[in-house]
């Protein structure tokens, strides 16, 4: 097992980091890439190498993404057969939770392991906060899935899923967040083991993450992957308007409903690429469908004669917004479980 350190302009926390877990398990690997940091940071890399780790060179810097399939590659030529533990150079992961995470590769050789953070404990800063929620909504609704923690640098690879890695677009930040939009693409499980929650400072000085320019890139893709679901959404509502005067307000849900499910699941297959046909996911996307178009459609057809000042069209809408406000919550309860 090897521990993936990408490291850009560090400091001794990531020597600290390397000295620890040598002293923790000698039989771990420790792989630290230079991601084009400079002489002034030498040091710090010559002293993380004497203290047991390998260190790898980018001659400038390319990029944590670039580094993380810098260091993939290595591991390919190195052999590696069980996998590795992709860990910060901050110090914002703790021995404990790296070997957790180590731990969680060997039991489960086929998954994608994510070190989840709380971000309900104290002395979270507020701006790490406030994105990593906004982040973990968005890409949850998006993309139907439940996780905590979405933008975790502490993730386990299994050593059968380096091939794949490799091939993740990306060179900066948006690196991490591609790793979870392709994992039902690649039938790769996500599996989150609970882990401490760290910040050095109320600020997070140590991190080089740019909230405009780096926050961009982690978007970008996230809303990409939603744009089937948005396509699909407008579709219905356009639909539905232009049936609404033809055949009325129930028929007109359906159809359109039905119209916007094809949208999506087309959508969702494509993405998905050629692999094995999800049938129990897809009853469960029909039942869900047919869900949502009843219960719009019978609220307009329930409120209709109590509401006179409101066009049924209009109360469908109202509907459908009820409909995804409810998919939001059971969405937020499971991400409350897996956490």
């Amino acid at each position: 097992m090897t521990v993936l350190i990408p490291s850009y302009k560090p400091d001794e926390h990531m020597v600290d980091t390397v000295s620890r877990l040598r002293a923790a398990d000698p039989s771990l690997r420790v792989l630290v890439v230079d991601d084009g940091s400079g002489e002034e940071y030498r040091r710090f890399f010559d002293e993380a190498a004497q203290a047991g780790a390998e260190v790898i060179r980018h001659e400038k810097n390319r990029g944590k993404g670039a580094a993380l399939k810098t260091g993939f590659a290595r591991l390919k030529e190195n052999g590696e057969t069980e996998g590795c533990v992709c860990a910060d150079a901050d110090g914002q992961h703790l021995t404990e939770d790296i070997l957790k995470v180590a731990r969680a590769v060997r039991e489960h050789p086929s998954a994608l392991i994510i070190g989840g953070r709380k971000f309900s404990e104290p002395g979270v800063p507020l701006r790490s906060k406030a994105g990593n929620y906004a982040t973990r909504f968005t890409f949850n609704l998006l993309c139907g899935q439940c996780l905590g923690d979405t933008q975790t640098g502490l993730r386990g690879i299994p050593a059968s899923r380096l091939d794949d890695m490799l091939s993740i677009p990306g060179d900066r930040y948006e690196y991490e967040m591609r790793q979870l939009l392709r994992a039902r693409q690649m039938d790769l499980e996500l599996i989150e083991v609970a882990i401490s929650t760290v910040y050095l400072d109320a600020e997070n000085s140590a991190s080089h993450f740019n909230p405009l320019r780096d926050a961009a890139r982690v978007y970008l893709p996230v809303l990409a992957a939603g744009l089937g679901l948005i396509i699909a959404a407008a579709a219905d509502i356009a639909l539905f308007f232009t049936l609404f005067p033809l055949i009325g307000l129930i028929p007109a849900a359906f159809a359109a409903r039905g119209a916007a499910m094809l949208i999506r699941g087309a959508d969702l297959l494509i993405r998905r690429g050629r692999r094995r046909f999800p049938w129990a996911k897809a009853c469960d996307f029909i039942a869900c469908g047919i869900f949502a178009a009843a219960f719009s459609a019978f609220f307009a057809y329930c409120l209709a004669p109590v509401a006179p000042g409101f066009s049924p069209a209009l109360l469908k809408l109202f509907g459908d917004i009820i409909v995804v406000a409810y998919i939001c919550v059971l969405r937020a309860i499971k991400i409350r479980r897996v956490k």
